[in-house]
């Protein structure tokens, strides 16, 4: 195990913050448009469309990975229709 330094372990934590928050907004996104699809609301395609976009910048950022990303994408667009 190797000795950090304050401002290794400051970064560590901050990319852990950011990480968590791309993680909960994704999390959301995918109940929101469960939601949707669950009552048919007539908004189903915006919020699928933003979900996507919140998906794809998280993959960008290396948050998650690129197979789970395609994965959620390709859950939701089944289950929208």
């Amino acid at each position: 195990m190797t000795c950090k330094n304050n401002r290794e372990i400051e970064k560590i934590k901050k990319k852990q913050e950011k990480n968590k928050s791309y993680k909960t907004l994704i999390k959301n996104s995918i109940k929101k448009v469960k939601e949707e699809i669950k009552n048919k609301s007539s908004n189903i395609s915006i919020s699928l469309s933003y979900m996507q976009k919140i998906i794809d910048k998280a993959n960008n950022k290396k948050v998650i990975h690129k197979n789970k990303a395609d994965r959620l994408k390709s859950k939701l667009q089944k289950l929208s229709g």
